[in-house]
């Protein structure tokens, strides 16, 4: 189905929080600077709105004196407006060329730990594929760009597992929020791929409502997480619970809560889909779920 596709390579991270080793913890996709051959690397999320360039780590690959990467907000706005790029032709590993968008962000980023690493300079948000039809291929770490013929025979073929999401609801804007329901609770939800290791996250009233199966012995402990430099704990409780994201049933084993803080909206990040397709049409706002072939991704 997608061999003749657009798409570009993804890998996953992992990360040490709290001392202990955390599998897929993010998604980076990595690039070349078109206009100066450099390696770089940005952390896909589309739990973020807009594409993000940090000044701190794009800087130096990009030439900027570290002395115009003051924190202050009069140099943040000067930095903002006439100093770092506002758009950047970036080339991918499978020959796609695009020509990106970027919001600066001065005080974000840090210089590169190692010779041996592309720098991650920013983040590629939901604004990356607005506009566009992508299918996420978690097994094969790719993301197909569609056109509309390809989506609506993909809809065509498994519309029970297609429903429609929305951008837009109460204070989040610019999102992917699709229908989750639980037993005990539904609402909406960010498909967060930033949010990558967790397969859910929900409010302390919600989180209290899911059964839990822990022993004395696998009880999971919390985990603090990075947040755009404001670090949040994360109280895990291990479950058998079952939930359906959009019409697609899943099997949540671990579900998160803030802690101490009930205002992070209902999260399901990349963790319940590792098997399978994802399929997001920012045009139709229609989010699927494909099943896996073996030997195949059809």
């Amino acid at each position: 189905m997608f061999e003749y596709q657009d798409w570009l390579p993804f890998k996953f991270a992992s990360a040490r929080l709290d001392g202990k080793v955390h599998e897929r913890t993010a998604i980076f996709i990595e690039a070349t600077l078109a206009a100066t051959g450099q390696r770089v690397r940005f952390q896909w999320d589309t739990g973020a709105p807009a594409n993000l360039l940090y000044g701190r780590a794009a800087g130096p690959v990009l030439g900027v004196a570290d002395d115009a990467l003051s924190t202050s907000s009069a140099a943040s706005t000067s930095l903002t407006s006439s100093t770092l790029p506002t758009e950047m032709a970036l080339i991918f590993d499978s020959g796609l060329r695009m020509q990106v968008p970027f919001e600066a962000r001065p005080a974000l980023g840090s210089a590169p730990r190692s010779p041996d690493e592309p720098p991650l300079i920013g983040t590629l948000g939901y604004a990356f594929t607005r506009g566009m039809a992508i299918a996420i291929d978690y097994r094969e770490q790719r993301i197909y760009w569609l056109n509309p013929e390809q989506t609506d025979a993909l809809i065509s073929r498994w519309p029970a597992h297609f429903s429609q999401y929305r951008e837009s609801a109460g204070n989040l804007r610019d999102k992917i929020l699709v229908d989750y329901a639980a037993p005990a609770f539904s609402g909406l939800a960010i498909f967060d791929t930033g949010s990558s290791m967790f397969e859910l996250v929900v409010p302390p009233d919600q989180w209290a409502l899911i059964p839990d199966t822990a022993t004395a012995d696998d009880r999971p402990v919390p985990i603090t997480v990075p947040a755009w430099g404001n670090p949040l704990v994360m109280l895990p409780k291990r479950t058998d619970l079952a939930l359906t994201v959009g019409r697609h049933p899943v099997h949540v084993t671990l579900a998160y809560t803030l802690r101490d803080d009930d205002r992070m909206a209902p999260t399901i990040g990349n963790a319940p889909f590792l098997d399978h397709i994802v399929v997001i049409d920012t045009v139709g706002k229609r989010f699927g779920v494909l099943p896996r072939h073996r030997g195949n991704s059809e």
